[in-house]
């Protein structure tokens, strides 16, 4: 089960949690639709990773310039759009005229998917691959460890999301920042290994020893990821102010107070998916690679001495 749980749980958080808060932060000026802009994307991205997924499978796409391409685009777009979010925030985002262009969101979601969604679909079905053809145990628990891993990224994603939307606006622009950057740097990471594989950037003992780490830990990004995500329901209760009841009606001071505790049990869902996903993963290391128990040497006779007979 770990073999298909933790790589699709690591992909789908890794793809899901960034785009949950642009989409919370989107969601505050919603009668510009930029929101319905984001979904667009995703609708977009997700046909095409499918077709591209199709496209690996049958040969008529080689995956590592796919993937070489669109994690240029995908980093752009992002800069991008973090750069200009950050200006429509100090001319008033969302209250007054700053601009986050609609067809920039929908261009970021769409690349950032199609670099990223394939990844999620072509594992299970390289694992269910290997498998027997037909109906056993083994098809069972690693079809149940992908579905497990995706519904508890889900889970995080829609935690997020829903506690997001009781943050201000600076906060959680910082912490979807934070997020898209531990995204952007594994990005940048991937353009340059394909840029030193392809000769087109020369291979030298710094940069090697520069990208080694980089390339091989690639858990610290998962977990980094899940570390500016965890400061979301911090600030959240950090955040909260005591309910002021002057002038309040019983129905308006109900509303108020199932308001204020919805917040805190999306806040705390979201806290304990993400410390799920991290111990989970921690978990499925541990166990894929166990510590071997080497067994004592025989003693063997030294010059001069013979064993003795049986």
């Amino acid at each position: 089960m770990f073999q298909s749980l933790i790589p699709v749980l690591q992909s789908s958080n890794l793809t899901l949690l960034p785009l949950a808060l642009l989409l919370a932060l989107l969601e505050r000026r919603p009668r510009e639709e930029l929101s319905t802009r984001a979904w667009w994307g995703a609708a977009l991205g997700l046909t095409g990773a499918l077709a591209a997924v199709l496209g690996i499978k049958a040969g008529f796409l080689e995956q590592e310039i796919y993937e070489g391409w669109l994690l240029g685009l995908s980093l752009a777009g992002e800069a991008l759009l973090l750069i200009l979010s950050w200006q429509a925030w100090k001319k008033g985002y969302p209250a007054s005229p700053g601009q986050i262009p609609g067809p920039l969101i929908t261009f970021v979601v769409a690349a950032f998917l199609l670099q990223r969604a394939p990844e999620i679909f072509l594992f299970p079905g390289g694992a269910l691959a290997q498998s027997s053809p037909i109906l056993n145990t083994e098809i069972v628990i690693k079809s149940a460890g992908a579905l497990l891993g995706l519904g508890l990224a889900l889970l995080a994603g829609l935690a997020a999301f829903r506690a997001a939307l009781a943050l201000t606006v600076p906060s959680l622009l910082a912490i979807t920042t934070a997020g898209f950057l531990v995204i952007m740097v594994q990005q940048a990471v991937a353009v340059l290994q394909v840029l030193v594989v392809r000769g087109i950037i020369p291979m030298s003992q710094w940069l090697l020893a520069l990208l080694i780490p980089l390339v091989n830990y690639q858990d610290g990004y998962f977990y980094a990821l899940l570390a500016a995500a965890a400061s979301l329901p911090v600030l959240l209760i950090w955040q909260r102010q005591p309910l002021k009841v002057e002038g309040l009606n019983p129905a308006q001071v109900r509303k108020a107070r199932a308001a204020a505790r919805t917040r805190v049990r999306w806040g705390s869902a979201m806290l304990l998916s993400l410390a799920l996903s991290a111990g989970l993963v921690a978990a499925g290391k541990v166990y894929a690679s166990p510590e071997v128990k080497l067994s004592p040497c025989p003693e063997v006779p030294g010059p001069g001495r013979q064993s003795k007979p049986g």
